[in-house]
């Protein structure tokens, strides 16, 4: 009996159904009824219609969300965050920097600060005041210290206003006015340092009993040092000798203008 009435009910809901609108009134009028004019304002009925559908089911479609690539967006967006505060942090610290030093130099020599540093070499640095070196340089003259991507190792100095000099460990970059030497000539950066470590494995392999053992320490272990065309490669490699047994060799590579000039291996110079 039940099964009955729900199969009823269910094709109730399906029954489309007929219905027009009286176009002066508004009234809703039931074609099926025989209704030929508004029961309302007694307009007769015109061929405007609107048929509509029951059904049991939502037209509604079913939104899904997939939860995982939620939490990727929600993870893409908290790092772009924290991105764009380290950069407006990064830019917050360089102005900083250059008011340090425009507060020690005439408003004629303030513009020409930034210029003055990048061309002696120097990017992504700041500028700190270091009064233990006041006058270490020259009489009269105000410490900074440069800390960049490339050292720790600089100093500027201010004097009557103006920039007086910058240094890069004992070499004088910037002075009087003029520009000497930059920092680009004695700095080894991350790229090069891999590169050179690459092409001396390559060259000291050469020289191994068993190269296919060979073990090279991490970057940290490896010296590296350039003075202008010249460059200094120092480290060490574990390999095994002609017994089988793991011993340590110590090189040393010394390249002028792209060419090895000396290779120094456990004592000996291989290029003569």
């Amino acid at each position: 009996m039940n099964k009955n009435k729900s199969n009823t009910y269910t094709n109730k809901l399906s029954k489309k159904e007929d219905i027009r609108y009286c176009t002066n009134c508004g009234n809703k009028i039931n074609i099926e009824d025989g209704e030929k004019f508004c029961s309302k304002c007694g307009k007769e009925v015109i061929n405007v219609s609107k048929s509509i559908e029951c059904n049991s089911k939502s037209n509604i479609p079913n939104v899904k969300f997939n939860k995982k690539y939620v939490i990727i967006l929600i993870i893409l967006f908290i790092i772009l965050c924290i991105m764009i505060g380290l950069i407006k942090e990064a830019d917050k610290t360089l102005d900083t920097s250059y008011s340090i030093i425009n507060s020690y130099v005439s408003s004629e020599e303030a513009p020409k600060v930034k210029e003055i540093i990048e061309k002696c070499g120097f990017t992504n640095y700041i500028v700190t005041r270091d009064e233990s070196i006041d006058g270490l340089w020259e009489e009269g003259t105000l410490g900074f210290r440069i800390k960049s991507d490339q050292s720790n190792n600089a100093t500027l100095y201010v004097k009557n206003g103006c920039v007086d000099n910058i240094r890069y460990a004992d070499i004088d970059l910037y002075k009087n006015g003029e520009y000497l030497d930059s920092a680009s000539n004695y700095y080894v950066s991350f790229n090069e340092k891999i590169n050179w470590m690459t092409k001396a494995e390559s060259g000291v392999n050469q020289l191994l009993k068993a190269p296919s053992t060979a073990k090279y320490p991490l970057a940290n272990e490896w010296n590296i040092y350039k003075n202008q065309d010249t460059v200094t490669i120092e480290s060490y490699v574990d390999s095994q000798n002609s017994f089988g047994a793991m011993i340590r060799s110590n090189f040393k590579i010394t390249v002028i203008n792209n060419q090895v000039t000396s290779l120094i291996f456990d004592g000996k110079e291989y290029i003569k």
